[in-house]
């Protein structure tokens, strides 16, 4: 059994607290609970070292594979498809694919690479490896 030596007010400032179910009450959300600041090795003024975070992996390949700030959602599903193994005939797959449709038709045709709703979704695609961008403060 895992405890926390966190407080929930700090949890939540770093992003890593999903209080949006009645139900299971909070959770952590464990790839920000990673990449916050107190699991970093080394912490100076100047800089930290902090556990990778897998998802620039995931980025950094599909930018040089898109070549552009902004992709079809289609070409994108390929794209995505084709550096993280994601599985087109999973059973998410179809619900992956109307999340990021939704994203194009809120974005004029296109998913900008950088922008919220993208860090979203593959939070959602990849919970283990990617972090819910969340809003700091």
């Amino acid at each position: 059994d895992w405890r926390f030596s966190e407080s929930l007010a700090y949890l939540r400032h770093i992003g890593a607290l999903d209080e949006t179910s009645v139900w299971h009450g909070p959770q952590v959300i464990i790839t920000n609970y990673v990449q916050a600041p107190s699991n970093c090795a080394v912490s100076s003024q100047h800089y930290n070292v902090c556990c990778r975070n897998g998802c620039e992996d995931y980025m950094e390949a599909l930018e040089a594979q898109a070549g552009s700030w902004s992709v079809e959602p289609e070409r994108l599903l390929g794209l995505v498809a084709n550096v993280t193994g994601l599985d087109e005939g999973s059973e998410r797959f179809p619900t992956l694919r109307r999340q990021l449709m939704k994203i194009a038709d809120d974005t004029h045709g296109e998913v900008p690479l950088h922008g919220r709703l993208f860090a979203q979704w593959l939070h959602f695609a990849f919970p283990y490896t990617c972090p819910f961008p969340h809003l700091s403060g």
